[in-house]
């Protein structure tokens, strides 16, 4: 009566056995289960007609063996050879069973053993093709089904503990009173989250793994490419993608990465291998690092397409990347310009330093933002960077080029004469309040209209006005130019903003006009800080990506800023691998019986080695790469943060400054919104040195390393400053890699993907702190039980 959370295929093989072999296995045993559930509905029909009585023992037996097949479903998802929820799957098959063994055969021949069996029959009925066929037909079959059987079967299964509460004592009459109430509350609870799903299944957006059909939305903007069948399949794209850039100088190696990566057929859960594959061939050197880079953008640009308005012929994205305007541009609105100008001095004089939002890391008891009086300067600052780079959660090398930014600001400094193209302006994690504090030249660029943005756009047009030296220019729908002098009413900004989706060619032109009017020996650096849900976020990505072309083709020595994201395949400093791999075999910590528990019980597929054997470049090299693919993000984020590392490459390559580093895991809206997201960063910390930021600590720590970037500060330039390009990279890979601040996930002896389930159950069983006091409980446990065995022994 519940939909079984894992999609079909699995994603790994049994050691020497083919992934086509097991899969065949699966499908010879799911038919198998199809049928069973099949002849056991039909064994009850019989009883159904009656109105009641005994369904037999041959039913009773079938029953227990089809369920005992279901709960290896559990088996393999813990295994790593099947993909889904597993708590999700461990409490369907939990209820199933105790209902089957404990409850049904105390009250034989009750109508609630026939509702509840039935219940469970068809919806494996209609769930098995799924697996065997696969298919949108079948699809919508599986996800439709629980909306007639899940009230049927809760129900049932609520109806047959109640009536065998008679018949029940102790413990088990416990459990069965929990079941009424878990079924009852949580069934309301539940159903109309599956009737969502399965009115979605029916409108076609389960599973072909196609750009839905948005209405107007889709008729105009970024668009992905048309495959052979004349679809735009983000599936598609991604792997041709990706095995365009596997091709571009990896000899036969690299040809053979394509041609494998073109046949994945699972790709929702196989993107990240090959991903790491390409990683990996880029470690051979710096050459082809910049090789796949550039094949990969420029298959992007080719291939992708965009409309500049309803009703026009697609053309090719290479053509938005243009500084020349691409075609005709009749009928678009020329977007005025809102600047909005600070005091040209400051009140208090220079000096106010840099200022960090924060209250303590994300964590259970600790999720409210920092307040007024909640901030990290000065010294107490210094000393926090400190504590953070001996703890692993960023590197040394971040921690000192954030205190030669600080100290720059604290002795007077400002970012004076200093312009920044800001794309996704008003987002959480993006720099622009703290680059108009300090006296920035921001030009921004963000969604308008909305209630939020309009507020958004308020609060940075305040800033502005009130930060000395601050110039933000934010463009406007049509109509004239407008200035907001310093005491202006901020709301006279509420109207700005634009669509850089829906208008790229507009955005574009408004951009290159700013641009136009920066001292040309000025430095500019261009950001994309923007972030959306699903094939959105590769749209969006790649617009921002195709203006920051045209930006520097008309000025060259445009630099680049990006937010790395920590869930990614990342050639790391070899300290923090070396950290790593001495944290996966040490047993000297409070979480390290559990951890060996739970690698023991799902054979290594949990809690896997974060990470891999070193890679030797072309110039003898170790190179260390860190797998923190998170599978539950998917292929378009990994995709869209790849085309990212891409850019920062082939900008620093050609001599502009690159400011790409990995950002924390950070708790904002976007993230926690999903429920698993937010209950697995609350039990992240069980893994030392994983710790979550608030994202007001985040987007600051991220906004000043920026700063470090950009601002001659400190001894010596940033590494990610082309002046110096010889600072010790041994690859182009390195970059990002480089002055990062990743949460810990470097230092981290474990894949994240592969302990997010487990960060989960540490948060539901009291938190990361309580789980180290069990931990330590279940150590000392084992050391006395092995001491008595042995003293009796002997």
């Amino acid at each position: 009566h519940r939909p079984t959370p894992p999609p079909p295929p699995p994603s790994h093989s049994w050691p020497g056995v083919s992934a086509c072999a097991v899969g065949r296995m699966w499908k010879v045993v799911n038919s198998a289960a199809w049928v069973g559930w099949t002849a056991l509905c039909a064994s009850l029909l019989p009883s159904l007609i009656a109105g009641g009585g005994s369904v037999g023992s041959r039913a009773w037996t079938l029953a227990v063996v089809l369920q005992s097949l279901c709960c290896l479903e559990v088996v393999r998802m813990l295994t790593g050879s099947l993909q889904g929820n597993v708590f999700l799957g461990v409490a369907l098959h939990y209820i199933r069973t105790f209902v089957l063994v404990g409850i049904l055969p105390r009250i034989e021949g009750h109508p609630a053993v026939i509702v509840v069996l039935l219940a469970w029959a068809i919806t494996e009925i209609c769930r098995y093709p799924y697996y065997i066929f696969g298919g949108a037909q079948a699809s919508k079959l599986r996800y439709t089904t629980p909306i007639v059987t899940f009230p049927l079967g809760a129900g049932g299964e609520a109806w047959a503990c109640y009536a065998a509460l008679p018949h029940l004592t102790g413990l088990i009459r416990m459990l069965a009173m929990l079941q009424i109430l878990v079924n009852c509350l949580g069934g309301v609870a539940v159903y109309p989250g599956l009737v969502k799903k399965g009115l979605k299944a029916l409108k076609g957006d389960k599973g072909g793994g196609r750009e839905g059909k948005r209405g107007e939305e889709e008729s105009y903007g970024i668009l992905f490419p048309l495959d052979p069948k004349g679809g735009r399949s983000t599936t598609s794209a991604g792997r041709s993608l990706v095995a365009a850039a596997l091709r571009a100088g990896g000899g036969e190696a690299g040809v053979n990465a394509a041609e494998k990566c073109e046949r994945e057929r699972n790709w929702r859960f196989g993107y990240d291998q090959h991903l790491l594959r390409l990683v990996d061939l880029g470690c051979r050197s710096s050459e082809v690092a910049l090789q796949q880079a550039r094949a990969g953008l420029a298959w992007a640009h080719e291939n992708f397409q965009f409309v500049e308005a309803p009703g026009a012929e697609p053309r090719p994205l290479a053509e938005l990347a243009k500084a020349a305007p691409a075609g005709s541009t009749s009928g678009l609105v020329r977007l005025a310009t809102l600047r909005v100008e600070g005091p040209a001095t400051a009140a208090t004089g220079p000096g106010k330093g840099f200022r960090i939002p924060y209250s303590g890391p994300y964590a259970r008891g600790s999720t409210q933002p920092p307040g007024p009086n909640d901030v990290l300067q000065g010294q107490q600052l210094k000393q926090e960077l400190e504590r953070w780079a001996s703890r692993g959660v960023i590197e040394p090398d971040a921690a000192l080029r954030a205190v030669a930014a600080t100290d720059y600001l604290a002795s007077g400094g400002t970012l004076k004469g200093y312009h920044f193209i800001v794309i996704g302006a008003s987002s959480a994690m993006g720099p622009t309040r703290h680059l108009l504090e300090h006296g920035a030249h921001v030009i921004g660029v963000s969604r308008g209209g909305s209630q939020s943005s309009r507020r958004a756009w308020r609060e940075l047009a305040a800033l502005a006005c009130s930060s000395p030296g601050a110039l933000l220019e934010a463009p406007l729908a049509g109509g004239e130019d407008r200035t907001l002098c310093a005491g202006a009413d901020p709301a006279s900004a509420e109207d700005a903003g634009a669509d850089l989706l829906r208008q790229p060619v507009e955005v574009r032109g408004w951009l290159l006009r700013a641009l136009a009017r920066v001292p040309p020996d000025e430095k500019v650096v261009v950001g994309n800080y923007t972030y959306l849900d699903g094939d959105l976020h590769v749209k969006l990505t790649l617009a921002a990506d195709a203006l920051i072309a045209a930006l520097q083709m008309a000025r060259p020595k445009v630099g680049v800023a990006f937010l790395g994201t920590p869930t990614d395949a990342h050639v790391v400093p070899a300290a923090a691998a070396q950290a790593s791999r001495k944290a996966l075999s040490s047993f000297w910590r409070a979480s390290a019986p559990v951890e060996a528990l739970v690698r023991l019980v799902t054979l290594g597929r949990r809690l896997a080695p974060n990470m891999q054997p070193p890679v030797k470049g072309s110039d003898g090299q170790a190179l260390h790469i860190a797998d923190s693919f998170s599978l539950a993000q998917g292929p378009n984020y990994a995709i869209a943060k790849r085309l990212q590392h891409w850019r920062s490459i082939v900008t620093y390559a050609e001599g502009g400054l690159a400011s790409a580093r990995v950002a924390p895991s950070a708790a904002t809206a976007s993230v926690v919104h999903n429920r698993t997201f937010g209950w697995a960063y609350l039990g992240m910390p069980f893994f030392a040195p994983l710790e979550v930021f608030k994202e007001e600590t985040a987007s600051a720590l991220m906004a000043v390393l920026l700063m470090a970037d950009v601002v001659k500060c400190g001894e010596g330039c940033s590494t990610k400053d082309p002046d110096a390009r010889q600072a010790g990279f041994h690859n182009l890979l390195e970059l990002s890699g480089t002055e990062a601040v990743h949460g810990g996930v470097f230092r981290c002896p474990y894949n994240l993907g592969t302990l997010g389930e487990v960060c989960v159950l540490v948060h539901f069983l009291g938190g990361p702190e309580v789980c180290k006091v069990l931990s330590s409980g279940l150590a000392l446990a084992s050391i006395a039980s092995a001491a008595l065995v042995c003293t009796r022994l002997w």
